[in-house]
């Protein structure tokens, strides 16, 4: 089942709200350089060679853009897009996973944690390992106060 999410794409001149393509078999995502020149994105100069799934390598030009989306707590941040000739957006594990959006395809909707808790709870892990959470157990009780404070 395809999962469809209505994403705003920021440029340096103008935004625009357009449809996306969620697709968990893509590393990177691709947006139509119509789409970009339409926005102002920055083009970084930079090129990837891509080899598509009938085994032709293309290059794309890199691009940095805001990809945001509404519909799923307006997840979103600046990323680096590859430029495409297709008529549609597609993002891939790229954003997906730096947003952590859950693709649901036996529902065909997507969802996205923004919970403070499960991002405080990650980022502890990630830097202090057992360290912090075995030896500072009210450090997390702490930053969640602080945090949700503001």
């Amino acid at each position: 089942m395809r999962i469809i999410e209505k994403t705003k794409l920021i440029g340096m001149t103008r935004a625009i709200e357009t449809w996306s393509l969620l697709d968990t078999g893509a590393d990177i995502s691709f947006i139509p350089i119509r789409i970009l020149q339409a926005i102002g994105a920055h083009d970084l100069n930079r090129v990837i060679s891509i080899k598509d799934s009938h085994g032709y390598v293309r290059r794309h030009f890199i691009y940095k853009i805001g990809l945001y989306f509404p519909t799923l707590n307006n997840q979103g941040n600046y990323f680096d897009v590859a430029g495409c000739d297709s008529n549609g957006c597609l993002i891939g594990h790229d954003v997906m996973g730096a947003l952590r959006i859950e693709p649901h395809p036996e529902t065909g909707k997507a969802s996205a944690s923004n919970n403070v808790e499960q991002f405080i709870l990650g980022g502890l892990v990630l830097v202090g390992g057992g360290y912090i959470t075995s030896k500072l157990p009210n450090i997390y009780d702490w930053i969640l106060k602080t945090l949700t404070k503001a």
